[in-house]
């Protein structure tokens, strides 16, 4: 009887996660889209997110794990190239950050 319950608790849970993120998809695609003038730097961050995902992705390689690895772990070459580029999208991301910190610092020093 407990299991039951359980189980309707997590279904329950597991459908107001997903109203809630169609909620939230619903009204900022409705946002973006009647105040464009607004939404501008909004879009401009994403489209920076997707360049620079997109960049790492150029950028990993699928060679540098043997194919015996891949049979062993079930996986292929492109998973690898996903997980390559998602660690060279982390690293771009800290060290940009890092310059932010060191930019702001500089320049409230020179003020």
């Amino acid at each position: 009887m407990m299991e039951i319950s359980i189980n309707i608790g997590l279904i329950v849970m597991y459908l107001l996660l997903a109203a809630a993120v169609l909620a939230l998809l619903f009204f900022s695609l409705k946002f973006m889209i009647t105040s464009i003038g607004k939404s501008k730097t909004t879009l401009f961050g994403i489209g920076g997110f997707v360049g620079l995902f997109l960049v790492s992705y150029l950028f990993s390689s699928s060679t540098d794990v043997s194919l015996a690895l891949f049979e062993k772990t079930g996986t292929d070459p492109g998973i690898s190239k996903i997980v390559g580029s998602g660690l060279i999208f982390t690293y771009l991301m800290f060290f940009a950050v890092v310059a932010s910190l060191i930019y702001a610092a500089i320049s409230k020093m020179l003020k």
